[in-house]
């Protein structure tokens, strides 16, 4: 599902119909899934990173916290952002183009090498891995959550 959106230094005005002041939430820790795509947002030391499937690639990524507009946080080195419009789901993606993903219960807290790396890095994070066999996002984005 593609929700479109415009941003204002005042208002989000519209995610698909939520409620400006539920956008203003702060990322929820946990693993989302859109359809056959997952993304898991972790937090290590207050240091926030995102890995989720974008174009046949596997993005491991640190967030920016400083946000331009209110509830809205960057995914660092990559046009694409995260916005929490409620505790159970996540937009993620360009700014005209964000995808809706909902929150997955009971996924084991496991973390592979690459988030693992965004966390403890001090530095601004990217890396972009070419997922095996296929360069089909939605191939790509059937891989098990458990690699998140």
């Amino acid at each position: 599902m593609r929700i479109f959106y415009v941003v204002s230094t005042v208002v989000l005005a519209t995610l698909g119909g939520v409620d400006a002041a539920l956008a203003n939430l702060p990322l929820q820790v946990g693993v989302y899934q859109a359809g056959n795509r997952s993304a898991r947002v972790a937090t290590l030391d207050n240091r926030l990173c995102v890995q989720f499937f974008a174009l046949g690639t596997i993005v491991t990524a640190s967030i920016d916290r400083k946000s331009d507009h209110l509830g809205v946080y960057n995914i660092e080195r990559v046009n694409q952002v995260l916005v929490q419009p409620d505790l159970r789901s996540l937009l993620i993606g360009p700014p005209h183009e964000l995808v809706l993903y909902t929150r997955v219960e009971n996924v084991p807290p496991t973390m592979n090498l690459l988030l693992q790396e965004c966390l403890t890095s001090r530095r601004e994070y990217l890396n972009q891995t070419n997922a095996v066999g296929s360069s089909d996002p939605e191939a790509v984005g059937s891989l098990q959550m458990s690699n998140f």
